[in-house]
């Protein structure tokens, strides 16, 4: 039995009759890119409360058997690569043995960016929001850095040390109940679509904003991170890999080892 996290802010309120009405009136998609315009173009730190509805019917809905909130077990093995830029990454790799468990980076340049560190915006962080990019297994890390040829990649192991509470984008199914028909379709689409949003490649940063959004709007419920499909290493339905999970913070986990790889050829396939 797991622990009740505690709730940061206040409940937006039940969906109505008035907003179901509402919601229908829109294809889903438009209704997604119709919030994702509002914060790249109006409002970037509120949209309507309409829409924060549907997030936390997502996360709370107790009639539901999606399953959003996932639990990962303590002791869990998860993976962080990075480009290896330092100039002994040649000697490094080739007397990896006399570098113990820190072949690659060292345990503190393995984890999260330090305070302090000008940190990029990305799929889940606002630029200068620290968050801890994780992956469910070795590939899907690497592909995450879309590395090139002739570059040495890090590749740390992090260990989980508590049971980490996360919402989840990953399943490319749902099924929530809702009292009309109509409704229920449109709520099933709408969490599809979200968790594609979550997943898709995009060409830059202000795409992330909706992606953004949610994920600090979860944090403030408690939830220690998201986990969602890899763009970068899509994988065939129910398997374990090619999944990216992005932490809030990182004092649930330990990085315990890394290891130096080098990258021979990166291959494209094509139709």
């Amino acid at each position: 039995m797991y622990e009740q996290h505690k709730i940061q802010i206040s409940s937006p309120g039940s969906i109505t009759k008035e907003d179901w009405e509402y919601y229908c009136s829109f294809e889903v998609n438009d209704y997604i890119n119709d919030i994702l315009d509002s914060l790249k173009n109006k409002n970037r730190f509120f949209v309507d409360e309409r829409f924060l509805k549907l997030i936390y019917h997502f996360l709370f809905d107790n009639n539901s058997i999606y399953q959003s909130q996932k639990y990962l077990e303590s002791g869990m093995i998860l993976y962080r690569a990075r480009i290896y830029e330092k100039e002994d990454k040649s000697e490094r790799y080739f007397a990896q043995k006399k570098y113990g468990r820190f072949k690659g980076y060292n345990k503190k340049d393995s984890g999260m960016p330090p305070v302090g560190m000008n940190v990029g915006a990305g799929r889940i962080n606002p630029s200068n929001i620290r968050y801890f990019y994780l992956a469910s297994d070795e590939e899907t890390a690497v592909l995450e850095v879309s590395p090139h040829s002739k570059e040495f990649i890090s590749i740390a192991k992090i260990k989980t040390n508590e049971h980490l509470f996360l919402a989840d984008f990953s399943k490319n199914w749902s099924v929530i109940s809702a009292e009309n028909k109509d409704w229920e379709k449109w709520i099933n689409e709408f969490i599809l679509g979200i968790n594609v949003l979550f997943s898709k490649p995009c060409s830059n940063s202000s795409e992330y904003y909706l992606c953004q959004y949610i994920s600090e709007y979860i944090k403030c419920w408690g939830f220690d991170g998201i986990i969602f499909n890899s763009a970068k290493n899509p994988q065939p339905v129910g398997s374990p890999k090619g999944k990216n999970i992005t932490l809030f913070n990182d004092k649930k986990c330990e990085v315990i080892s890394s290891k130096l790889r080098y990258v021979i050829k990166v291959s494209v396939d094509m139709n």
